[in-house]
């Protein structure tokens, strides 16, 4: 799993349950071993994702708060344009 152009960091998914959820592990040094986990819950209209990101320095949270918050924004965007 990869960011983009601008990866910093790269993971691998390490847990697949499709359509339920998936996790993925980022260990990428210098960077600190973290995971992503990302349930998926089926809602009226579509579905509500529900993001953890732990074993974040407690110093960088707000920088992935920002990160999450707005690409996931970019996410519901794409995804409403597809309704």
């Amino acid at each position: 799993m990869a960011t983009g152009p601008r990866t910093q960091e790269t993971g691998i998914v390490t847990t697949c349950e499709p359509p339920h959820y998936f996790q993925a592990a980022f260990d990428d040094p210098p960077h600190r071993s973290s995971t992503v986990l990302v349930d998926v819950v089926p809602a009226l209209r579509g579905a509500h994702l529900i993001l953890t990101h732990g074993g974040i320095r407690h110093g960088l949270i707000h920088h992935y708060d920002l990160f999450w918050t707005a690409a996931l924004g970019r996410l519901r965007q794409q995804a409403e344009v597809g309704t």
